[in-house]
């Protein structure tokens, strides 16, 4: 008779790897989130609860705004991206077809 096939064995889940790396990333963002932390009590203690509220207001309202700035200009370079991708297709599909029409 033949042989019996051997068994396949499936890996489920994340690799150790994988959980190694989560694990670190976890690390860093409790880390992250304690250094924060200590420094806006750091603020509250030095310049008071409101002034505090205040002055992290306008860092969200600047941050909003530099993001705003950077998205339109990432969208006018992705437009012109486009059409340079449209044009070399263009182009491309023309000397594709002279390349052809040559070899008859």
């Amino acid at each position: 008779g033949a042989p019996a096939a051997a068994a396949v064995v499936e890996k489920r889940g994340p690799s150790t790897g994988a959980k190694v790396a989560a694990g670190a990333a976890a690390v860093g963002a409790v880390g992250g989130l304690a250094v924060a932390g200590a420094i806006l009590g750091e603020h509250i203690a030095e310049d008071g609860l409101g002034a505090t509220m205040e002055g992290l207001g306008a860092a969200v309202v600047d941050g909003a705004r530099t993001v705003a700035e950077g998205a339109e200009v990432a969208a006018e370079h992705v437009g012109e991206a486009a059409v340079d991708v449209a044009e070399w297709a263009g182009d491309a599909t023309v000397a594709t077809g002279d390349f052809v029409m040559d070899l008859f």
